[in-house]
């Protein structure tokens, strides 16, 4: 007995020293290869380094006053300081804004579920269904209106004005609070001193997002979720054609539609804004669901740190970018399955089972992927449930059944609008290209008969799998540590910590320190779809894709290795895994500090002053134009309209990015609308053709370098027919623009 425990001890001690060692050898290559090597010139700059002080100057207060100061106080205080964050960082005015749009449309699914008498509970998690409630109908009421051609800005602010006072009536005739923000000061104040600590962390990495929103505009976002007034709402709606050609316009518009009353306010930053509130509502779901699934507040809030401070996953909150509303709403559905399945109580909530994953397709096109895998998770979930235990599973969904059949009356008003939503989503695709979805399945689409309109007439060549010559030992080492090489995974980095908790639970099950069955989860069924899909997509995309891909297994994965560790048995074990995975939370936080995915580096430079203009995106654009020789052409067609239709080329000194903030409707040619990846280089191959889409897309003005552009002949040609024919020139540094818009009179 004696020699068992000490070889017992022995296998305990080896355990722990590799557990350790492995976690401490995965930060030093992560540093060395990635936040040094990679990112060492952006630490070294004013924005990191002023940035950094300041965010850890704030966290190291956070933490002072919370454990100094009574809960009540502290909160008000570190309430308080935030409010000052902001404000230096310039975003206090769109956080504000933003998140009391967000707030309101969570007044108003309340208010609907209060009036339909499903049950409120008292959980935070359920503010998440009041979330999603709101707005699929307030997407629905947007929707109609867009029908009847009242979908513009101020006729969706006046919607959404509307929805707000009457909701607030509502409640305050009830005399209750539905509001998010008073729901999560009263949980952090029931939490202790540790657990307070480790919330305020998420809070400084949400306030972090919310200061980049100042001045990280990525490619993506100015291409085409910041402009909302020259690229999705026309003169009446977002039914209208705007003349654009490449299929990212057509992707489902649903985040896009839901942001327009905060949008087309004058800066970028409320729609970033916007989504950094999405991103707080994502770190609640996670909370939420790690809680469903047994583990202590502590516990929940922790996995909460690890998931929300890797790089992937919180710099696509500054971002107007979908990947993180459509993980919100299939993480939801998955919180609701479960939750339903545990306590079949909640069968009202059946609902929130199907209408979150119908909203999830209004969303990135990912979601074509990762919700029939959930589907297909729920599934096996269900013949899991049925092989272990038949007669009570078909009881649970007996009695589940003939409730929801009697009592769904209601529900079924909820499920209606979120397809309702969707099919208005899918209507505007189609009424505009011919194809409900574009370019997705549009093999499926020609075979049931649909045709594509002009100038749709070819599809996009999407990106295909990789040919790189490589090993998969390689190409996941590089993925996992040394990502320099992958363009698209450095500056949104996945992390390593799925790896690392794999391997920890190898060694676990080879020390017999537990055994299989105690470890993997029940829950592990439903998310294997996701987790399977993760892995082959790493392996197979051409560059290992983008990082913002595997939101979804990466969250999921981590909640099942996580959820398991939390079971051990021996305490002193779960410690010592805890501690190890802590100290993947400053090293994922220097990453995600210093890198975006438009390569801009922590916040800003320090700027104490309280009377700082905010709302600066005009001041910035600006001086962008001065620096690439755009100026006057800017001050022409801000002299002429601000609706005007521009189509032109980008350059290697000036690229799209830069002409895409003009303050007009611009869409590239070299690369864009005339290359065979994004748009039809028919448009481009003749003079007649040009010129027909010129007219089809109800062009004004064509802006050139004075540079000519070999392989682009006819546009050339046809611009200086159009200017012999009386156009006017306007002239800049680097570039000509000619106003065409006499061709349309």
């Amino acid at each position: 007995m004696f020699v068992f425990n000490q070889q017992k001890r022995i296998n305990l001690a080896i355990l722990l020293f590799v557990v350790i060692v492995i976690a401490c050898f995965f930060q030093f290559m992560v540093i060395k290869n990635i936040l040094l090597d990679v990112y060492g010139w952006h630490l070294s700059q004013p924005e990191s380094i002023q940035g950094g002080i300041e965010l850890l100057i704030l966290m190291l207060v956070f933490t002072l006053v919370i454990w100094f100061f009574k809960p009540q106080l502290s909160l008000f205080l570190v309430f308080l300081l935030s409010l000052f964050y902001l404000k230096f960082n310039q975003v206090l005015v769109s956080t504000i804004v933003s998140y009391t749009y967000i707030e309101c449309i969570i007044v108003f699914g309340g208010c609907i579920l209060s009036i339909f008498r499903i049950s409120r509970g008292k959980n935070i998690s359920n503010y998440l269904a009041y979330f999603t409630v709101g707005l699929s109908f307030w997407s629905m009421f947007a929707i109609i209106l867009s029908l009847l051609g009242k979908g513009t800005f101020d006729d969706l602010r006046i919607l959404t004005a509307i929805l707000s006072i009457f909701s607030l009536l509502y409640f305050v005739k009830k005399k209750k609070t539905p509001f998010l923000i008073w729901k999560i000061i009263q949980s952090v104040q029931r939490f202790n001193r540790g657990e307070q600590i480790l919330t305020s962390f998420l809070l400084s990495l949400v306030l972090v997002e919310f200061a980049k929103s100042n001045r990280a505009i990525d490619y993506d976002s100015i291409w085409y979720g910041l402009r909302p007034e020259y690229v999705l709402i026309g003169p009446n709606s977002f039914f209208d054609n705007l003349g654009l050609v490449q299929f990212v316009h057509y992707y489902p518009k649903l985040m896009e539609l839901f942001f327009i009353p905060i949008s087309g306010l004058g800066d970028y930053s409320f729609i970033y804004a916007a989504n950094t509130v999405i991103f707080l509502l994502l770190i609640i779901l996670v909370f939420s669901l790690a809680k469903l699934m047994g583990t202590s507040d502590l516990e929940a809030l922790f996995l909460s740190c690890l998931i929300s401070s890797t790089p992937t996953i919180a710099n696509m909150a500054s971002t107007a970018k979908t990947d993180l509303f459509t993980s919100f709403f299939l993480l939801l559905s998955v919180y609701y399955f479960l939750l339903l399945l545990r306590k079949p109580i909640y069968y009202k909530y059946f609902f929130m089972i199907i209408c979150p994953l119908i909203l999830s397709l209004g969303g990135k096109i990912t979601s074509f992927l990762y919700a029939p895998l959930l589907v297909l998770g729920i599934i096996l979930m269900i013949l899991y449930h049925l092989g272990r235990d038949k007669e009570k599973t078909l009881k649970l969904f007996g009695v589940i059944k003939n409730r929801v059949l009697k009592f769904m009356k209601f529900e079924m008003v909820i499920l209606f609008s979120s397809l309702f939503v969707l099919g208005g989503i899918f209507y505007r695709t189609y009424s505009l290209t011919g194809y409900p979805l574009f370019p997705l399945l549009s093999d499926v689409w020609h075979n049931l008969g649909f045709e594509l309109k002009y100038p749709f007439t070819q599809i996009p060549q999407l990106p295909g799998l990789s040919d790189e010559k490589f090993t998969y030992i390689s190409r996941w080492y590089n993925l996992l540590f040394d990502p320099k090489d992958f363009p698209h995974i450095i500056n949104t980095w996945t992390g390593n910590l799925i790896f690392y908790m794999f391997i920890v639970f190898i060694c676990l099950l080879i020390f017999r320190q537990v055994k299989v069955r105690n470890l993997i989860l029940t829950e592990f069924i439903i998310f294997l779809p996701w987790l399977v899909s993760g892995v082959v997509s790493a392996s197979i995309f051409n560059k290992g894709g983008d990082g913002n891909y595997y939101i979804i297994p990466l969250i999921a994965t981590a909640m099942i290795f996580y959820v398991g560790f939390t079971r051990l048995k021996r305490n002193f074990v779960k410690i010592m895994i805890y501690l190890s995975l802590a100290l993947f939370i400053p090293t994922q936080t220097m990453i995600t500090f210093v890198s975006h995915w438009s390569w801009q580096w922590g916040t800003d430079v320090v700027n104490y002053s309280l009377v700082e203009k905010e709302l600066d995106t005009e001041i910035r654009n600006k001086k962008i134009f001065q620096e690439s020789g755009l100026t006057e052409i800017e001050t022409y067609i801000i002299s002429k309209t601000n609706k005007a239709r521009a189509v032109g080329f980008g350059t290697n000194n000036v690229s799209e990015q830069v002409l895409n903030r003009l303050s007009c409707r611009f869409e590239n040619i070299n690369g864009g609308l005339g290359s065979a990846w994004y748009g039809n280089p028919e448009i481009v191959s003749s003079e007649d053709e040009f010129l027909r889409y010129l007219e089809w897309a109800e062009i004004d003005y064509v802006i050139i370098p004075k540079e000519k552009i070999e392989g682009y002949e006819p546009v050339f040609t046809v611009y200086n027919q159009l200017k012999e024919m009386g156009g006017e020139e306007i002239e800049s540094r680097d570039f000509y623009l000619l106003d065409i818009s006499f061709v349309k009179k």
